[in-house]
Order: structure tokens, then sequence, then C-alpha cells
């Protein structure tokens, strides 16, 4: 499982969505990526992935 905090540029408050698998997190970050002012995907061991 993978956790995605974010922010985006219409809505400062920092959301998390939870993902099942790295490929799912990707395509989420592909459609998204014109909104995202910042983002962290973290593992559910607690380490953070770098794209």
């Amino acid at each position: 499982m993978y956790i995605i905090e974010l922010t985006t540029f219409t809505n400062p408050a920092e959301v998390s969505y939870e993902f099942g698998s790295i490929d799912d997190v990707k395509t989420f970050l592909e459609k998204n990526k014109q909104l995202l002012k910042s983002y962290v995907v973290v593992h559910k061991n607690g380490n953070i992935v770098k794209f």
C-alpha cells in the first residue's frame, strides 16, 4: 500500500489518498500533475518513495 499526501493549487489543505500499487500511484500523478502543488509518496513501511 502507498499513501500520497498532497496539496493542490486550488486547495492548500493537505489531503491523503491510499493506493494499492505503485502503478496506481504513477497513473494518479500523471493524470493530476497540472493540479498538484506538492506531494510526497510514502510506502506502508514508512519509506518515502522518490520519482
